[in-house]
């Protein structure tokens, strides 16, 4: 079918969303058929999820949040006049949003004192802050989701699912209050993020979101209706045995005996015919609620497209020479790897002070544990680099996410280092089950959003099959072309009411550190002020605060180093980081990610010996042999061959596993 979408601004018709009633921001562009034929679905999907995106005023601030509880109370604070980030404290997901958003104000909110709520008192409060997010600043919110919809002329595109308990009520919360979406709430056991459920739950789970879909007020189970996409905002398997029914059929064939993607064989009809796109929210609140808060306020404009393949045959269509130009001439700026710039050593090499690529595409073979690269070289899932900011990742690669719960796996450590939007195959699903990165590309820069760009949408390739996504299907690329998105409120405009309780994380981080300076803090205040420097995503002031810390105490600067990693690694200072890391008692997993992303493209006969020694020391757990196998030829020139023996058997000791025990234990037939 022939479609383009103009890059002409307009009003949106209203039945998508009443002009009138709605803030008067810049409307996204429309979409034009070619000939006769109208768009396809997918295009008009675009232009309603563009609508809304383009059109609410964002204010320039991120509250951070101590739970769940108070999540829900900041989310009902917003409204049609202002919405802005609300993310769950933490050391981890939260600076990451934070360093790439740069808000003017990052405050922090008290705690609203009560636990997170159950029952109908939970539903009650999500219905509520649905609703307050699409009704009038300082008028009286509607009775009711369905009514604040209607009271501005707007039709949902999606539905979120949820289920009591599960870690992502939070974040398909703030989804449904964004985009405008019903929830509906499932029960049942649909397994875990590692497991593969069986033809019955996925029997189960399917049934129940499409009987949410029928009962959800608004035309569905049909491509063009209302509903063409559904949140799956629970704990769910990533992979499914699926039903030997039509309803299920796999693109190869009702005898294959391999798990297909639970969220590619959702929204089927009888026939196997898709009558939406489904993806699955994953991780823990803060996680979760990070990967929501990229998807709906993060717009990438740089994009990293590193290519494994080789320049001939089938692999040549999944090469990104036509994506390439084609994002550049969308207003993004493209970087392409391909050749002898793109294989391990260039991996690796890339992620040293961390990987700052807003939108990354990658094609590789492999398994779960490595990816080949360019020139024949081989990358292992210990190389996936910890991210400088939240990234919205495509990754052709047969077996990514196999092992999403397996922290030393490749979609695992993806997810854990900061991807809030994902396309990854569950299984081997053969290099065509993929959608070419031309065609990806050209959908996804006509406002397609990027997980339902990514996937096959018609014809044979279009039944159930192995590719999953994760994320929030409406979430879009905001193309440059299009012309600017709206520009962000100060924070001095937002109503005081809205900022009851809150407070500036900046100036009091700040006021803390001269404190320390002059000598009047104590320790383990110096701590609390150098993690919110960190936490404020402020690089330069955070490796300012670590230098304070040692100017004073050694107590002090032991308080302050845990936070001073991360801003160490990402400036690249390898002295202040390796200064840092003799203090730290315990580190942690992610930390020790730093410290042999930052060392692992110099291991050289040539390293320093104090280095060798730190990294012989801290080797990543379980999968140990690979880092000691690496540093193995340094480790008998620095140690010797008994300190290196020592260090082999101390990593054996600690190793969780027998089969990753025993690789560890051949490396001492190395010494």
């Amino acid at each position: 079918m022939s479609w383009s979408i103009t890059w002409q601004l307009a009003v949106a018709p209203a039945c998508v969303i009443g002009a009138p009633s709605l803030p008067q921001e810049q409307a996204p562009t429309t979409v034009v058929a070619q000939g006769s034929q109208p768009p396809p679905w997918f295009a008009v999907l675009g232009l309603r999820a563009a609508d809304v995106n383009f059109r609410m005023k964002v204010a320039d601030r991120v509250v951070l949040v101590p739970d769940q509880a108070t999540f829900l109370d900041e989310i009902a604070r917003w409204s049609l006049g202002a919405r802005w980030p609300v993310l769950i404290e933490d050391d981890w997901f939260a600076p990451r949003f934070i360093r790439a958003f740069k808000p003017t104000e990052v405050v922090r909110r008290a705690s609203v004192g009560s636990p997170m709520p159950t029952g109908e008192t939970l539903r009650l409060a999500i219905d509520r802050a649905v609703t307050a997010a699409w009704g009038r600043p300082g008028a009286e919110v509607p009775g009711s989701m369905r009514a604040a919809f209607d009271a501005v002329r707007f039709t949902p595109a999606g539905l979120v699912a949820m289920r009591e308990g599960d870690p992502q009520t939070c974040a398909g919360a703030a989804l449904a209050a964004w985009h405008g979406e019903p929830v509906a709430w499932l029960e049942g056991d649909f397994g875990s993020l590692g497991s593969t459920i069986t033809s019955a739950q996925m029997q189960s789970l399917s049934e129940a979101v499409e009987g949410a879909a029928k009962d959800c007020g608004y035309p569905a189970l049909a491509l063009g209706d209302s509903i063409e996409t559904v949140t799956v905002a629970m704990t769910t398997g990533l992979k499914a045995t699926l039903p030997s029914t039509p309803q299920f059929t796999q693109i190869g064939g009702s005898h294959s005996t391999d798990p297909a993607s639970t969220v590619d064989a959702l929204c089927r009809t009888a026939t196997g015919s898709r009558w939406g796109v489904a993806s699955s929210i994953v991780g823990g609140p803060e996680q979760s609620v990070a990967m929501a808060m990229g998807s709906i306020f993060l717009a990438p404009s740089e994009v990293l497209l590193w290519n494994g393949y080789p320049d001939s045959g089938q692999w040549q269509l999944y090469g990104f020479s036509q994506a390439g130009p084609a994002l550049e001439s969308a207003g993004f700026h493209a970087t392409i790897r391909d050749g002898s710039e793109a294989d391990a050593r260039d991996f690796r090499g890339a992620g040293v002070a961390g990987l700052n690529a807003p939108l990354l595409l990658i094609d590789s073979k492999g398994n779960w544990n490595f990816f080949d690269l360019a020139d024949e070289t081989q990358a292992d899932a210990l190389d996936v680099p910890p991210l400088v900011v939240p990234t919205a990742l495509s990754m052709i690669h047969s077996f990514s996410l196999q092992m999403p719960a397996y922290a030393p796996s490749i979609g695992a450590r993806w997810l854990d280092h900061g991807v809030y939007a994902y396309v990854g195959s569950v299984q081997e699903p053969m290099l065509n089950g993929f959608v070419p990165p031309s065609l990806q590309v050209d959908r996804a820069t006509r406002f397609v959003p990027f997980l339902v760009a990514s996937r096959w949408l018609e014809g044979p390739g279009d039944a159930c099959w192995r590719i999953a996504l994760i994320g929030d299907p409406l979430m879009q690329l905001r193309p440059a072309a299009a012309g600017p998105v709206s520009p962000r409120l100060p924070p001095d405009q937002i109503p005081q009411a809205l900022q009851a309780g809150c407070t500036p994380l900046r100036s009091a981080a700040i006021e803390l550190l001269a404190k320390a300076k002059a000598g009047s803090a104590d320790p383990v205040v110096l701590g609390d002020a150098a993690r919110d420097i960190a936490l404020l995503g402020d690089l330069r002031l955070a490796c300012a605060a670590f230098l304070v810390a040692e100017s004073l105490t050694p107590a002090a600067a032991a308080a302050a180093a845990s936070h001073a990693l991360e801003p160490l690694f990402l400036t690249g200072d390898h002295e202040g980081f390796m200064r840092a890391f003799a203090l730290v008692k315990s580190p942690t997993a992610r930390q020790l990610d730093l410290l042999w992303a930052m060392w692992t493209p110099f291991i050289a006969p040539t390293m320093d010996r104090s280095v060798v020694r730190t990294l012989a020391a801290n080797p990543r757990q379980p999968r140990a042999a690979v880092d000691l196998g690496r540093l193995l030829p340094q480790m008998a020139r620095a140690l010797g061959p008994d300190g290196a023996r020592a260090a082999i058997t101390a990593a054996i000791a600690a190793c969780p596993d027998d089969g990753n025990r025993e690789a560890i234990r051949q490396l001492l037939g190395g010494v």
